[in-house]
């Protein structure tokens, strides 16, 4: 990981200085954790009430590396969610089974058994009664099983997304027809040109090279990516 050379001024070191100071009077995690990983995950448990609030529009990605505190930071940020929405549900998902009973150990040293409940295939715990708890946490897996089950959560925090997209079973010609739809119902016309273009120089690049798959550039600018993700919904709706 490479940090911008952004040219820091004395307030906002002493903002970030001042971050970190609070963090770790509020939170024994932060005793294991340099000043880099709490600012991290200060910034993870700030998207999560940045959401709750409604100062920003879902879903918000964090693609920080492993082991930079972005689960800490959810733990910090669900805590916080609690406290100040008693009446709202929130479910934290993570691929692993072990992870799911390490986050809900942490979970309930602050909130209690009676706020947070926890399943896995593998446990013994009852499933309706976790599920009416206000805080979950689950397996990635237990959404394609358990369909309607998490309709009245309010807020999801998915630790590990990458491994909770699945396969997309995608064709270069899906690109080409996605864009051509676009075209005729004019939803997106720009966005979804982006999108071919990048799948257009990633088939080339590919064909080029003796290698099964190539990754996405993450230098790229993907505002178009969130329009889509954020507005597609909002632009079919008005068609």
């Amino acid at each position: 990981m490479v940090w911008p050379n952004y040219h820091i001024s004395g307030m906002k070191i002493r903002l970030f200085n001042d971050a970190i100071k609070r963090r770790r009077n509020t939170y024994k995690e932060c005793q294991y954790l340099s000043d880099w990983q709490v600012h991290s995950a200060h910034l993870a448990a700030g998207a999560i009430s940045s959401l709750a609030f409604g100062f920003e529009k879902g879903p918000v990605y964090l693609p920080m590396p492993t082991g930079f505190g972005k689960t800490t930071g959810a733990i910090w940020g669900i805590v916080e969610f609690v406290k100040e929405y008693p009446d709202k549900k929130i479910c934290f998902l993570t691929p692993y089974q072990d992870s799911v009973e390490k986050v809900y150990e942490q979970l309930i040293e602050y909130l209690g058994k009676e706020v947070v409940g926890y399943y896995h295939s593998n446990g013994l715990m009852d499933k309706s009664s976790e599920l009416r708890k206000q805080v979950l946490v689950i397996t990635h897996s237990f959404v394609e099983y358990n369909h309607g089950k998490l309709d009245d959560r309010d807020l999801f925090v998915v630790d590990e997304a990458l491994y909770a997209t699945g396969e997309a079973q995608l064709k270069f010609e899906h690109f080409s027809k996605i864009r051509s739809w676009s075209m005729r119902n004019g939803v997106m016309v720009d966005e979804f040109h982006k999108l071919f273009d990048i799948a257009l120089d990633l088939d080339r690049e590919l064909r080029n090279t003796d290698k099964n798959y190539i990754a996405v550039p993450n230098d790229l600018d993907f505002r178009w990516a969130k329009r889509i993700s954020n507005d597609l919904k909002y632009a079919l709706s008005c068609i």
